[in-house]
């Protein structure tokens, strides 16, 4: 009986670290937004990426909060720790960065606003 109930838990805190986004393909430095999930991840390696990189992380995840507040968040953690900001546009919702000790690591941040729920897209490759 006990094995079972061991089982059990473990399955939920398998389950539940996926869907909030513990064992994505981002890097464990990488901004993470509170509270958001994971609604896809793909990881791919090989070659046509950007210049001098191998692999390439898509993650689409999603938060509750105003894409105002998403927005906020990324474009103050993305300017700071070894990220930076390359280009912002709030009108398009698009954020270009790369990391500071590796500039081939590059990424595109796509933050879709739908009212007081926000997709946030993201692009690594490195």
């Amino acid at each position: 009986m006990l094995g079972i109930v061991g089982i059990g838990f473990a399955a939920s805190s398998l389950f539940n670290g996926i869907r909030n986004g513990a064992f994505n393909c981002l890097p464990s430095d990488f901004p993470q937004y509170p509270g958001v999930t994971v609604s896809s991840e793909d990881t791919r390696f090989g070659s046509g990426f950007s210049p001098g990189d191998s692999k390439r992380c898509t993650t689409v995840l999603e938060s509750n909060d105003g894409a105002a507040t998403v927005t906020s968040f990324y474009e103050q953690n993305l300017a700071s720790g070894d990220w930076t900001i390359a280009s912002s546009d709030t009108t398009t919702g698009e954020i270009v960065f790369h990391r500071t000790s590796r500039p081939a690591t590059v990424g595109d941040l796509l933050l879709l606003g739908r009212g007081v729920h926000t997709e946030i897209q993201i692009q690594l490759d490195s």
